[in-house]
């Protein structure tokens, strides 16, 4: 069975997938686009126009947590320590929950770094009260606050490395390259950051430098 990952340079999104491909030894070929944003022929594989996208057997899976349940479909079972399903049997409905949480939360981010770097300004009479962009970084916040107090021992599931962990540090590493936020200070956090940046899956896709920040 073949699978193909679409992944731009960078996307903390398409990095959980070739973080995971990468502890588990899955054998996938990633495929990168050049362009930002995708050319109008990437909307014919996905009409959202973002990444990752995975193709099994020219199937393609996505949004992002679609393309994570087809990468770890392949997975035969933990290695290294690393979880190979996203929830435990016991804890499932926690588990889903915080993994949502996290993606919704890099959606946030993201909404806010695009805001800023594209120089998004009011044109006319604000009639909602605030500004969507700072609004994106004031739930960004509020919910690594939220994610600090369901960490115990700097993970969100002991004994392993799990989807949700590596999510987190991959949002958090985007920022630290893209545009640094005030994630600092969380202590679970710091000691889940400072575990997983150094493991060979993520020096593997640690995005090129850029220069909007």
């Amino acid at each position: 069975m073949s699978l193909d990952l679409h992944y731009i340079d960078g996307s903390p999104f398409a990095r959980i997938v070739r973080i995971l491909a990468r502890e588990h030894g899955v054998v996938m070929r990633e495929i990168e686009l050049a362009e930002f944003p995708p050319s109008d022929s990437f909307l014919d594989i996905n009409p959202l126009g973002q990444v990752p996208v995975m193709m099994a057997d020219g199937v393609a899976h996505f949004p992002t947590r679609i393309a994570i349940d087809a990468l770890l479909a392949r997975v035969n079972g933990p290695a290294q320590g690393v979880a190979a399903t996203i929830a435990r049997p016991d804890h499932r409905t926690e588990d889903e929950q915080d993994l949502a949480v996290i993606l919704a939360m890099g959606d946030a981010l993201a909404a806010h770094h695009y805001a800023k770097w594209a120089g998004i300004g009011p044109v006319d009479r604000n009639r909602l009260g605030f500004d969507p962009a700072e609004r994106n970084m004031v739930r960004a916040l509020r919910t690594l606050d939220w994610l600090e107090r369901r960490m115990r021992n700097g993970a969100f599931q002991s004994g392993h490395v799990s989807v949700q962990d590596i999510a987190l540090a991959a949002f958090i590493l985007w920022s630290e390259s893209r545009g640094r936020i005030a994630w600092r200070g969380r202590a679970q956090m710091e000691r889940l950051v400072g575990a997983l940046e150094g493991r060979a899956s993520f020096a593997a896709t640690a995005p090129r430098p850029h220069q909007l920040k």
